[in-house]
């Protein structure tokens, strides 16, 4: 079920940073403090502090049934806001990328795998549409345990063909072809949001 939600409120401060592409077997990742996202939402203003963002392809969230090439997930940790026992200590943005228009994003220009480069992910996140999805579910990856609140950007951005494969490339020799992706999983009892 999704439902509106328009006292949803997001703000990241996030600084162009220095970072690394790393092959981390399964992903491609890159590991650095960001900046921080500020959430709130009813009973809570939480702080969160982002630590890495990775990659998948294709991508792990469906829109209107509709898969794109890659999604990249910017994880956080959970600074502040909460009650001592809140169980949902990670926030990811998810944003999905979308190669049909074979359109270059100069997000990925400087990404090459174990070189230092300045990332510019407030630049990235200020080009998107604000209209976003919230749910609370679980990491994509193993244990995949539920302590995650989930903000997925609604429109994807661009990306050209080879980006995408460059991306892939980086963990294709890892694993059984190029996808890194956890299949969709069922919706059950959440409710998503939209902002």
């Amino acid at each position: 079920m999704i439902e509106h939600f328009p006292e949803l409120s997001l703000t990241t401060t996030y600084k162009r940073q220095m970072a690394v592409l790393r092959n981390c077997h399964t992903t491609a990742k890159v590991t650095s403090h960001f900046g921080k996202l500020e959430v709130t939402i009813p009973g809570h203003k939480l702080v969160y502090t982002a630590d890495q963002l990775h990659f998948h392809s294709p991508t792990e969230h469906r829109f209107q049934g509709k898969s794109y090439d890659v999604e990249m997930h910017i994880v956080h940790s959970l600074e502040s806001g909460a009650p001592e026992d809140y169980q949902y200590t990670k926030a990811v943005i998810g944003m999905a990328f979308d190669a049909s228009n074979d359109q270059h994003n100069t997000f990925f220009d400087e990404m090459e795998l174990d070189k230092e480069v300045e990332l510019n992910l407030g630049g990235l996140i200020d080009s998107t549409s604000k209209l976003l999805y919230h749910y609370q579910g679980s990491l994509t990856t193993p244990p995949c345990t539920e302590i995650v609140n989930w903000f997925v950007f609604k429109t994807p951005l661009d990306i050209s063909k080879k980006q995408v494969r460059d991306l892939a490339h980086i963990w294709e020799d890892e694993m059984d072809g190029c996808h890194d992706n956890r299949d969709v999983q069922p919706i059950n009892e959440r409710i998503i949001y939209r902002s």
